[in-house]
């Protein structure tokens, strides 16, 4: 009970004193920093509905792609950044992957998963692939937002 007395005393008064007193010397400065600015660009591209080509998987599932050509990207993939997004409306876009949940009027259920990949040698791919691997007609026409940072 003592203990429990006494570490409740010492709590407060470490709560209700305060550290007050005069200011000691400012520190040395630390190293110079880097002059160096970050370099970034963006490209907006069209996909349009007959851009989309198609392919197949190691198992014989269709998927749709298209592949742009941007110069060299060997610093981007080295030690920088790449991030492509989806314009799904004239004010909204979207990160991707970009996956969507859908059903027709038959009930028929999946799901469309739009992503990328891009190469070195200055190659951004877009996927369509939906889960169910139905296509009755390519994608359409879609929009795209390419940032890239090194």
């Amino acid at each position: 009970m003592k203990k429990g007395i006494l570490l409740i005393i010492l709590v407060a008064g470490t709560l209700l004193s305060s550290c007050e007193g005069p200011r000691g010397p400012m520190g040395p400065p630390g190293p110079a920093g880097s002059d160096a600015y970050a370099n970034w660009e963006t490209i907006d591209c069209t996909v349009r509905d007959l851009d989309w080509q198609t392919d197949y998987d190691e198992h014989g599932n269709t998927f749709y792609f298209y592949a742009i050509d941007i110069d060299d990207l060997t610093p981007i993939f080295n030690s920088g950044t790449l991030l492509a997004y989806r314009y799904i409306s004239s004010n909204a876009q979207q990160v991707l992957p970009y996956t969507r949940h859908n059903e027709d009027n038959y009930g028929n259920v999946w799901t469309e998963t739009i992503d990328y990949d891009f190469t070195k040698d200055g190659y951004v791919t877009f996927y369509v692939t939906n889960s169910d691997f139905n296509y009755p007609t390519a994608p359409g026409t879609m929009y795209f937002r390419v940032v890239l940072m090194w």
